[in-house]
């Protein structure tokens, strides 16, 4: 089957909407006290400031390489998996975001 060069590729909103951290239109996708959970953080970071950190960091260096491979949509959740590689050692994981009733992303 021919692959579409147009078709959405696994996680391309999120990744455009990540590159956008810090900016005003990335804080206008989350509702008004998002939350964050990661395996990696010793709680949850809540509020739009705690969550922009917390992807900052991220971003800014920790993975080596980062490449979402699946991407799956069920009501209000969206499922990213992802692969990589951070500090030299591969890695994987999945990213939920769940949106609330007017489309605005309430938890990651």
């Amino acid at each position: 089957m021919p692959v579409n060069p147009s078709a959405r590729k696994p996680g391309e909103d999120w990744i455009a909407l990540v590159r956008k951290s810090g900016t005003p239109e990335f804080a206008a996708a989350f509702e008004a006290n998002p939350v964050l959970h990661a395996s990696i953080l010793s709680g949850p970071c809540v509020g739009i400031e705690a969550v922009t950190a917390a992807i900052g960091a991220g971003t800014g260096g920790m993975y080596d390489t980062l490449v979402f491979t699946h991407e799956a949509v069920d009501g209000p959740k969206t499922y990213l998996e992802w692969e990589g590689t951070a500090f030299g050692k591969a890695v994987g994981g999945s990213t939920i975001l769940t949106h609330n009733e007017a489309g605005l992303i309430q938890s990651v």
